[in-house]
Formats: structure tokens, sequence, C-alpha cells
């Protein structure tokens, strides 16, 4: 018995050193590449400013009201390309939102509605359109 409790405490403060070990009083700078650029000035995100005069928007009309969509051709052109395509064929007319999370998201756009996504324009997946400056904000798409 006396065996098992040395073992136990032994097991105790291997776990307390080791979780000490990782504590440290000195403040670590954390930084982000979107940060303050030199000279103090903020960066700007362009998906947060409102849309310029003229600038193409896309509604989605539901029985809730309007979603309406900025669009970024110039950050992700085959995916604009391709909602912008569906949408003006039809595509998706009549389809819901098969999943909706309160406060958290909706997900639509699947005609099967089993959230495995449609066909694209081209009849086969294309890459995905990443860009280090547009980010997955609450209300992003």
């Amino acid at each position: 018995m006396q065996k098992i409790t040395r073992i136990i405490v032994l097991i105790l403060v291997t776990f307390l050193i080791l979780s000490l070990s990782g504590c440290n009083k000195d403040p670590v700078e954390i930084t982000d590449e979107n940060g303050p650029k030199e000279g103090g000035e903020e960066m700007v995100l362009e998906q947060l400013n409102m849309p310029k005069a003229g600038e193409e928007i896309a509604v989605i009309t539901t029985n809730f009201g309007e979603i309406r969509i900025r669009l970024f051709p110039e950050v992700a052109p085959k995916a604009v390309e391709n909602f912008k395509t569906h949408a003006q064929n039809g595509y998706y007319d009549g389809i819901s939102f098969h999943r909706v999370i309160k406060d958290f998201m909706i997900q639509g756009g699947d005609p099967e509605g089993t959230g495995r996504g449609g066909e694209s324009i081209w009849g086969a997946p294309f890459e995905d359109e990443f860009d280090i400056y547009y980010h997955n904000f609450r209300g992003a798409l």
C-alpha cells in the first residue's frame, strides 16, 4: 500500500512541476499581421466598409425579409461567378436554408438539402479562394 501511495505522490509532484514550468511572469507580446502598420496606422478591412455607390449587391429574399450580400469578385472571382450565374439561372429559387443555428449561422444553397452542396456552374468543384485580408466575421458569407 505504501508503494502505491509513493507512486501516486510522485505522479502528482511530476504533474505539478510540469504544470508550473509553463508559467511565466513576463508578458508575452501577441502580434497580428493585420494589426497596426508601421507608424501606428490601423489597417482597415475592406469587407467591413459599406458598399460603394454603384457596387453590385446580391439580395436574397426570404419570408423573413431580405439578406443583402456584398460580393468581392477581385478576391474570389470563381466563387462570385458561380454564385451569380446560379442565382441568375434560378438555381437557388425555392431552396430553403437546410441548417439554421440561432445566433450562429444559416446554411443553404444545396438543392438536395443534405448539406453536401450542389454542383458548380462548371460541373466540377473549383479550388478554394482565400485572402489574408478577408476574414470570417459575424455576417460574413
